[in-house]
């Protein structure tokens, strides 16, 4: 399905005529006049574009807030699951973002998903308006690595390590691995 005949049934199923993007391809949806939601479509035209601000990087940011952005969107696990968040470095800001696939999409799947998206956003915003932050002061070692706790023992620690060239050429580098 096109982008233009998803965003019309999307409009008409949530009682919007005329939705559609503007010159640049792109549709902004507003919800309780404050959170701004653009869509449009990938380079390839394959996917759609989901995304919205939900804050400004803290000034004096340390790595602890980098990390807990990068946590929350570790599998979902604070982004609802099909979202991620995401820095523009230079603007300063803080964006959820979500890359669906168009052919897997009609108005009501879309519907029920911008839905999710939004409660996601809301929160985040939420978060950035109160200057707080789930996992803002975990502990970073003094070689910067990540550090946990196993959750089963409270003294057990678990380190993010680079890859082995081994890794590498089998192709599982990206992001390092957590060992023990």
């Amino acid at each position: 399905m096109s982008i233009i005949n998803l965003l019309s049934e999307l409009g008409s199923h949530m009682g919007m005529n005329q939705l559609r993007p503007n010159e640049h391809g792109i549709c902004r949806l507003v919800f309780d006049q404050k959170l701004k939601v653009d869509l449009e479509p990938s380079e390839d035209g394959k996917s759609l574009l989901v995304y919205t601000k939900v804050g400004e990087i803290p000034h004096g940011a340390a790595s602890g807030f980098y990390r807990m952005l990068l946590d929350a969107s570790l599998f979902g696990r604070g982004t609802g699951g099909g979202a991620t968040l995401a820095l523009d470095g230079d603007a300063g800001e803080v964006f959820l973002q979500a890359i669906l696939p168009l052919d897997k999409l009609d108005a009501i799947v879309l519907s029920s998903t911008l839905e999710d998206f939004l409660n996601t956003a809301e929160t985040w915003v939420s978060h950035f308006e109160a200057n707080e932050f789930p996992h803002w002061d975990e502990p970073v070692t003094e070689s910067g690595s990540a550090t946990r706790s196993s959750g089963n023992d409270d003294s057990a620690e678990r380190a993010l390590i680079p890859p082995s060239d081994e890794d590498i050429a089998l192709g599982r580098g990206m992001g390092g691995f957590i060992r023990a």
